[in-house]
């Protein structure tokens, strides 16, 4: 057992083990986010210390030592009698309350190799009013993803494949795919309905920044999990896919950009891993922009997040060439959506649409994608979503043979793209509805020199995004301050900006 400091936790992290106060309560299970306002209410009722178990340390037994005190055998007094019952230490009751202490019963017990009894602490002892306050706090703080219940996520039964290792196969998905319906139209109340609309000169608390940017490096981590499991051929619930699922459509619906702001996060994680998170946030706020409702949202979701999941088995070298590929090493990484569908077959439970979708995302409009160079509508909807999202979101990052292209120019060339149809316009206006031409979380010159980072989109208005001011064009730091160009028809946005040479946080400005 560790104790530490409650100002020493991390917020906003996912807890990796139990929280108990001293006197042995449960605080936080394992899987728990706390943030400050957690922390700051653990101390300003008196909990200004917290217990962390060992993995192989048993809670029983932790719970059971906290709610008492030891006592020396040697030290009861004959003829006095017990105020408190006492126990051994395993919390078995060896003397109740008013039992007569005797010479005899002291050397029966040292008989028996008892040295030490355990007598159970008070409720004020163990700080049980300060838990209970603790409690009655928790109870009045917002939930962060409160909204979108799993029952109003999850598609129903009929949409999703049990069975992968029986039902999925090359020849089924082929067989489904020539049909030509790929076609899906949205159908019940709309995931956007529910998403908050905040403020456009709303400052998010610390807390709320920290939570996102924890959740996504959290995601990230989980997936490196999932991946690792398929790929060493281990049978993988499909509960944990649908989970990060629910995490980012839960997000998406409580701050929308704040979520695509994560999406500019790069840092030290494998490449597909990071991708993987990155495009399914951003195909779930496509396919929210589209009008489909949550349990649709949630097949796109689960269709972008395994669909490079086939790359686990092209060969690494392959994957960090630090020079272009050659014809032949091209054709090895294009065979990574036929891998999909056996890896697939590992996993228990998913929709139905998610192997169309790991198959065909890298095919296009014009027919020039891969692995079979289908086009139009040959090609699923849900595909297609992912397939806007995966290019932006290669384009944006940093590969061995070349440096990450800047959000603005990323988005350009995705319009571009549409233009001559290489990927689905529909899409790529839903796509600038959400992240805009200048994408959330990118920064900007404006036309009076000021360096601003773009914080929320204008929908109607792809050019004129809600920005927060962080510097003057002498490169000096300002008060952060939103603005949304709407509603200031002189300002313009001139160049973007690679932030590298500015001192910000990763949430600034949010």
């Amino acid at each position: 057992m560790r104790k530490r400091r409650v100002d020493s936790l991390s917020p906003a992290s996912a807890l990796k083990v139990a929280l108990y106060s001293e006197g042995g309560y449960p605080l936080h299970a394992v899987g728990d986010r706390l943030t400050r306002s957690h922390m700051e209410a653990m101390q300003n009722v008196g909990i200004n210390w917290v217990c962390e178990l060992d993995e192989a340390e048993s809670a029983e037994r932790f719970s059971h030592e906290a709610r008492h005190r030891v006592i020396e055998v040697q030290r009861l007094e004959p003829g006095a009698k017990l105020s408190k019952a006492l126990y051994d230490s395993h919390g078995s009751l060896l003397l109740d309350i008013g039992h007569d202490i005797t010479q005899k019963l002291k050397d029966r017990l040292a008989e028996r190799g008892i040295r030490w009894l355990y007598v159970e602490k008070s409720p004020d002892e163990r700080g049980n009013n300060e838990v209970e306050q603790y409690r009655t706090a928790l109870r009045q703080m917002p939930d962060m993803m409160t909204a979108l219940p799993d029952h109003e996520i999850t598609p129903l039964s009929d949409r999703l494949i049990i069975h992968p290792e029986t039902e999925l196969t090359l020849d089924n998905i082929e067989a489904q795919l020539s049909t030509g319906d790929l076609a899906v139209a949205p159908e019940g109340a709309p995931l956007s309905a529910l998403i908050v609309q905040h403020e456009d000169t709303r400052l998010r608390s610390e807390q709320d920044k920290e939570f996102f940017v924890s959740v996504y490096h959290d995601t990230v981590y989980e997936t490196d999990r999932l991946f690792k499991s398929i790929q060493q051929g281990v049978t993988t619930r499909g509960d944990l896919v649908a989970e990060t699922c629910r995490r980012v459509m839960r997000g998406l619906a409580k701050d929308k950009d704040l979520l695509l702001n994560v999406c500019h996060l790069r840092n030290r994680h494998e490449y597909l891993l990071a991708h993987s998170v990155r495009v399914t946030v951003m195909a779930t706020a496509i396919a929210a922009a589209k009008g489909y409702s949550a349990p649709q949202v949630y097949e796109v979701a689960s269709g972008a997040f395994l669909h490079d999941i086939g790359m686990l088995r092209v060969p690494q070298e392959l994957v960090e060439k630090p020079a272009r590929l050659t014809p032949e090493e091209m054709i090895e990484v294009q065979k990574h959506p036929i891998y999909a569908i056996d890896l697939l077959q590992r996993m228990t439970t998913m929709p139905r649409t998610t192997p169309f979708v790991a198959y065909q995302s890298h095919e296009r409009e014009d027919g020039s994608g891969y692995p079979r160079g289908r086009s139009g509508q040959m090609i699923h909807d849900f595909a297609k979503i992912i397939a806007v999202a995966d290019i932006y979101d290669a384009m944006t990052s940093k590969r061995p043979y070349r440096p990450p292209m800047l959000p603005y120019h990323a988005m350009e060339k995705v319009v571009y793209l549409a233009s001559k149809r290489h990927v689905d316009p529909d899409i790529v206006r839903a796509f600038l509805a959400y992240l805009s031409l200048f994408p959330v979380g990118s920064w900007v010159e404006l036309n009076d020199g000021r360096i601003a980072r773009v914080v929320a989109t204008n929908p109607k208005e792809y050019t004129r995004p809600v920005v927060c001011i962080h510097f003057n064009k002498d490169g000096s730091a300002v008060k952060p301050q939103r603005i949304n160009m709407r509603l200031f028809p002189g300002m313009k946005v001139v160049a973007a900006v690679d932030p590298s040479s500015y001192p910000v946080v990763s949430a600034a400005g949010f």
